[in-house]
């Protein structure tokens, strides 16, 4: 008998890490998935309101699916004079009591192109 609840137990517990482990997945897909709104919907933005950005860095934070990200976006020239390079990167922001190199974690990367008007 003991030896069948040893055994139970230990099935149980690698269930409850399957478990676990299956939160933590969907818990990243959904972080990506949002943190991809962000990066999409900064380059949209940036294509939409600018005839030619300036070359340079841009950042900001932004709410989306009840979460704060941070987006940074650096334009970039390219080989081609009608073309500029658009790398956009997304971390999300975590409270102040959780660790802070967390925060700077990039959650997503992005690139896009945007020829001269």
């Amino acid at each position: 008998v003991v030896l069948a609840i040893a055994v139970l137990a230990s099935a149980l517990a690698a269930v409850m890490g399957t478990a676990i482990g299956q939160v933590r997945s969907e818990q990243r897909l959904n972080e990506r998935f949002f943190a991809g709104l962000v990066a999409k919907n900064v380059i949209s933005e940036t294509k939409l309101t600018e005839r030619w950005p300036e070359l340079g860095e841009r950042s900001g934070e932004v709410i989306q699916g009840q979460r704060r990200f941070r987006w940074q976006m650096r334009i970039l020239p390219t080989p081609s004079a009608q073309m500029r390079r658009v790398d956009v990167q997304v971390s999300q922001v975590l409270s102040d009591t959780q660790n802070s190199a967390a925060n700077d974690a990039p959650i997503l990367r992005l690139s896009a192109f945007m020829r001269q008007r």
